[in-house]
């Protein structure tokens, strides 16, 4: 596995798609990791809900170029919208989730949701979102760094996904999320990237370069093996 990058994404709705650095695992032929113009790597992936024809909506972002499913807007229709109006290549990050869920933010800081989460709220005075999931039955997880290079989270799994709330009350404040997703499909499948890490006096290191993973049973072997 290589060292730490900051070019860590995962999304997962049945198909899962892994990256970390120029490595990348996908069990899906859209988005592709590489673009065959430039070679460029694929850094951001968001998986998307189904259209009435049966193909998947996604939205990605290769190195500085962001590209879309062609049937986001008919899935997203307020992300598309929001993208007409204020640009797919401005964009900073952007998040899809079941039932027209998502949450976009642009480069000049506007940002643009659906969802009965109060996602704006949570970041509220926040520097930055790293990661939002949605999931199974309303469930969600929101990573982002806070005043002071702090790396916080905030989350409401219900009854679900038993395993990761397991561990993150066994790792609470001790790992550094860089990377995580729900399956909206069902309440057990997640994978989760993090970095390890100590606390040492008023200060927080990152114990190692390595960069970790946690994940459902059923995907645990596919993605050591890419690991």
């Amino acid at each position: 596995m290589p060292p730490g990058n900051s070019a860590t994404s995962v999304s997962m709705w049945g198909d899962v798609v892994c990256i970390i650095g120029d490595v990348g695992l996908s069990s899906t032929q859209y988005p592709r990791l590489k673009l065959d113009s430039d070679s460029a790597f694929l850094r951001s992936i968001s998986l998307g809900d189904v259209a009435s024809g049966g193909f998947r909506s996604w939205i990605a972002r290769y190195e500085e170029r962001w590209m879309a499913s062609n049937n986001l807007a008919r899935v997203y229709p307020k992300l598309g919208h929001g993208i007409t109006s204020r640009g797919l290549q401005r964009l900073k990050c952007c998040f899809l989730g079941p039932h027209g869920q998502f949450f976009a933010k642009w480069q000049d800081g506007q940002h643009l949701y659906s969802s009965p989460i109060d996602i704006p709220k949570i970041l509220d005075g926040q520097i930055d979102v790293v990661d939002v999931a949605f999931g199974y039955e309303g469930t969600y997880f929101v990573a982002y760094t806070a005043p002071g290079d702090k790396n916080l989270y905030r989350y409401d799994l219900g009854n679900h996904y038993d395993d990761l709330a397991y561990f993150l009350n066994n790792e609470k404040r001790r790992i550094i999320i860089l990377s995580i997703t729900l399956d909206p499909r069902n309440g057990t499948d997640y994978i989760l990237v993090y970095n390890e890490c100590i606390q040492r006096a008023l200060r927080t290191e990152i114990k190692g370069p390595k960069v970790r993973f946690q994940s459902s049973g059923p995907n645990a072997s596919a993605i050591s093996s890419f690991w």
